[in-house]
C-alpha cells in the first residue's frame, strides 16, 4: 500500500508542477502551449465551448487535445505528454 500511495503522490506532484508551468506561460497572455488530455465524451461535448472561450481570451495560445479512455488520459498526463488530464472516472 505504501508503494502505491508513493507512486500516486509522485504523479500528483508531477501534475501540480505541470499545471504551474502551463499556467505561468499564460500570465502574460502572449504565447504558449497547453496540452489537454480528455476522455472522448468530454472532448466531444464539453471542451469545444471551453476551448473557444479560452482561445477568445488567449488567442496566441496553442491548444492541443489528446483523446482517449480514462486510463489513456491519465497516462498522457503521467508521462508529461499532457499538461492537464480530464476524465469522468480516475
Amino acid at each position: 500500500r505504501a508503494k502505491a500511495v508513493a507512486e500516486i503522490a509522485g504523479v500528483v506532484l508531477r501534475q501540480a508542477e505541470s499545471i504551474r508551468a502551463a499556467a505561468s506561460e499564460f500570465t502574460d497572455g502572449e504565447t504558449g502551449r497547453l496540452s489537454v488530455a480528455a476522455t472522448f465524451t468530454l472532448a466531444r461535448y464539453v471542451l469545444p465551448k471551453v476551448f473557444r472561450e479560452f482561445l477568445t481570451r488567449f488567442p496566441k495560445i496553442e491548444l492541443k487535445l489528446l483523446q482517449g479512455s480514462s486510463d489513456q488520459v491519465c497516462g498522457f498526463a503521467a508521462s508529461g505528454e499532457a499538461d492537464i488530464a480530464l476524465a469522468a472516472h480516475p
